[in-house]
């Protein structure tokens, strides 16, 4: 493998336009209305177009556009002026080694006169006085402590203020005993968003120091002890003296952070990312084309090399937004079984590879997580904290499933791997009690175990993750195990409820699947579609019906397939709620990979289908 490169330009390869101009548009309509030819407009407003390539000809194109637009590489990037939590590192300005103090000013602004609560975490004593009034006074032991939960952080400490409408004053004295980091972490529910707890709030220069720009904090020191006469003030020209030094007030050094460049696209750390890969390697053995392997084995690689470059920007620089930060101690599926998925396949699939060694390494402490880590229910049933305290979301079952199927299959130990393939198999039929509406037999987005009697949309997505899951378990399970057929079941059930609810008119399904006022979307089409496709090949469906509907689903695809490869019509990353419009309303986005790896998935299961 190879260490990291690094391109220092900021510059990204923008993706080729496919709108048409305005006025080929107007003269397209002109003959419209004139009867001189028509066209049938499908979803998302693609034009209905004959499409005679194979499947696999069809997702190739998608496959071939990531591998032309990505660069495994870095570029340089200074960390966002207005972010969820203030940092600052006085070490970096006045080193880490000796006793002293130092100062920090700044200004609160808010949107509106509310009571805030604040979270803290600082290495040694903290006072802060806000608006000229003692905020916080408190000291601790010498570590920052910051807990890392599923998409969020916890400081250590909690202190209330009440800020006024417009700009606050703050005013911070921090010490330390010379034995470690120098530092604080500052954050509010208002500073992520506006939320009903805490509305608008971020802090600014633009009041103390209107001309300095690219830090919220100007800061002062290092001193040998506490300066009485700037203990609740900062006063612009000021300048003091320390033994024989001068000291006048500065900006905190900043760090710059080895950044993705466009977006990392189809190179980012999440478990859609990791499907993608994951989805080139069954691409490259269906097409025996060892590029779109290389392409995946390039991704896991530039992971590997980089991970301490990306732990040390997450811990040593605070960069807890940095590129790829949701691979460091972040107790998600999301962020560990799911991407690590290519990881394990690969482990499996393969014999002996050169990289080996370094592949188990990385991958033995998420086989541990998904073990013993991750947060479940009483019954193994697995669960998130956020954003709703020990709530099932059916997605978790494409999360971690398939994974644990992988690592049962990659275990030596036979009593281990019946311990992880009872895992997988039970996790179907707990998701299955806890989620599954028999009264239409679609899975709920979300159970909340605190609040079972809340009741959450049927999302097309989650409900492919789902059958997903369950046809994993179906492929990679043995037959002879006590709850296959159980299984096999709950696939079939589901299935058929799909099938009835396939859009007549289109081929696709809708993001909310029972609702007809809700629009089509593409990735859950292409998992059920891949999902039935599946069932036909290995003969888990019989009836002429699931072969239509999956045709009907894999035609419905191809008007959302650019001949470049450009996908339409997948919804973003959809959080959970009870608010039908809510999902009525997830924007659509180009190239979304939640969208692409399925596709290439239903291609290939599509492909095997036609062949028989």
């Amino acid at each position: 493998m190879q260490i990291f490169s690094i391109n220092l330009s900021t510059s990204s390869n923008k993706l080729a336009s496919c709108r048409r101009p305005l006025y080929f548009n107007l003269v397209l309509g002109f003959f419209v209305i004139l009867g001189i030819f028509s066209w049938n407009v499908r979803a998302y407003g693609q034009i209905d177009q004959s499409n005679n390539s194979s499947p696999i000809e069809v997702v190739r194109t998608i496959a071939e556009k990531a591998i032309k637009e990505t660069r495994f590489e870095f570029r340089y990037t200074m960390p966002a002026k207005y972010k969820e939590t203030e940092i600052v590192d006085f070490s970096n300005n006045f080193g880490k080694n000796a006793p002293g103090v130092a100062y920090a000013a700044s200004s609160i602004i808010s949107g509106d006169t509310q009571e805030v609560t604040f979270e803290i975490s600082h290495n040694d004593h903290v006072k802060i006085w806000i608006n000229g009034e003692v905020a916080y006074d408190q000291a601790a032991d010498g570590t920052v402590e910051v807990v890392y939960n599923e998409k969020t952080y916890t400081l250590k400490n909690k202190f209330n203020s009440r800020l006024q409408k417009g700009t606050n004053e703050i005013f911070i004295q921090a010490e330390t005993k010379g034995k470690g980091d120098w530092v604080f972490y500052l954050q509010s529910a208002g500073m992520k968003e506006p939320s009903a707890s805490a509305k608008n709030i971020y802090f600014s220069l633009e009041k103390l120091a209107p001309d300095i720009k690219g830090s919220n904090w100007l800061i002062l020191g290092r001193f040998p002890a506490i300066v009485q006469e700037i203990e609740t003030q900062f006063k612009p020209g000021e300048f003091y003296k320390s033994a024989d030094e001068i000291l006048t007030w500065t900006v905190p050094k900043m760090e710059i952070f080895a950044d993705v460049i466009n977006n990392g696209e189809f190179y980012n750390w999440n478990y859609h990312v990791g499907g993608f890969m994951w989805a080139m390697q069954a691409l490259s053995d269906e097409t025996k084309q060892l590029k779109y392997a290389r392409f995946s084995r390039q991704w896991m690689n530039f992971m590997i090399d980089n991970r301490p470059l990306i732990e040390h920007q997450v811990k040593k620089l605070h960069g807890v937004k940095s590129a790829f930060n949701t691979m460091i101690d972040r107790p998600m599926l999301d962020y560990t079984t799911a991407p690590a998925l290519p990881f394990i396949s690969r482990l499996v699939r393969e014999g002996k590879f050169d990289e080996r060694e370094e592949y188990t390494s990385f991958v033995s402490p998420i086989i541990a997580y998904a073990k013993k880590g991750q947060v479940r229910l009483q019954d193994g049933t697995f669960a998130r904290k956020e954003p709703v305290e020990l709530s099932v979301w059916v997605d978790d079952m494409f999360m971690g499933i398939p994974f644990l199927l992988f690592s049962a299959e990659l275990s030596s130990d036979k009593s281990e791997r019946e311990r992880l393939y009872n895992d997988a198999a039970s996790q179907v039929i707990s998701f299955n009690k806890h989620l599954f509406d028999t009264g239409i037999n679609l899975y709920r987005h979300t159970y909340s175990s605190t609040r079972p009697e809340n009741r959450y949309p049927h999302w097309s997505r989650a409900n492919g993750w789902g059958l997903w899951a369950a046809a994993e378990v179906l492929l990679r399970l043995p037959k002879h195990h006590p709850l296959y057929q159980k299984i096999m079941l709950i696939y079939r059930s589901h299935i058929d409820a799909l099938v009835k609810l396939q859009n007549p008119e289109t081929g696709f399904w809708r993001n909310v699947l029972d609702k007809t006022e809700s629009k089509d979307e593409t990735s859950g089409t292409a998992i059920f579609t891949m999902a039935l496709a599946r069932g036909v090949n290995n003969k888990w469906l019989k009836g002429a019906k699931y072969k239509t509907s999956a045709m009907k689903g894999w035609k419905a695809l191809q008007t959302a397939i650019e001949k470049d490869g450009t996908v339409h019509g997948t919804v973003v990353g959809t959080n959970v709620s009870m608010d039908l419009k809510f999902y009525y309303n997830r924007p659509v986005m180009d190239n979304d990979t939640h969208g692409l790896f399925p596709l290439i998935f239903a291609g290939i299961e599509m492909e095997r289908m036609l062949k028989k």
